[in-house]
C-alpha cells in the first residue's frame, strides 16, 4: 500500500506541469483541508444519523454520493466558521501576548 501510494504521488508530481491549476472551490478546500479533516467525522455522524440519507428513494450509489456531498459542504462550512472565529481569536491573543516580549 505504501509503495502504491508513493507511486501515485510520484506520477502526479511528474504530471504537475501538465495538470490545470485548481479553481476557486479547490483552492478553498485546499486552504481549509486540515479543519475539514478535523470536523468531518462529526458531520458524517450528523448526516448519517440525523438526516438519514439512506431513507431517500435512491440506490446505494446515489445515497453515498448525496452523503459525500452533504458531508463535504457541511464540513467546509464548519471549517470556514472555525477558522474565521476560533483560530482568528487565538492568533490575536497570541500576538498580544508575544508583542510585549518582542519589544524588549
Amino acid at each position: 500500500m505504501i509503495l502504491l501510494a508513493a507511486s501515485v504521488f510520484l506520477m502526479l508530481r511528474s504530471l504537475e506541469s501538465r495538470l490545470p491549476k485548481p479553481g476557486i472551490v479547490m483552492n478553498f478546500l485546499i486552504r481549509h483541508s486540515y479543519s475539514i479533516l478535523l470536523v468531518h467525522w462529526a458531520v458524517l455522524y450528523f448526516v448519517r444519523e440525523r438526516l438519514y440519507t439512506a431513507g431517500f428513494n435512491f440506490k446505494m450509489a446515489g445515497s453515498t454520493l448525496i452523503s459525500f456531498l452533504l458531508v463535504l459542504v457541511l464540513s467546509a462550512a464548519a471549517a470556514f466558521l472555525f477558522d474565521q472565529t476560533v483560530v482568528l481569536c487565538v492568533q490575536t491573543l497570541f500576538k498580544r501576548l508575544v508583542q510585549p516580549l518582542r519589544s524588549r
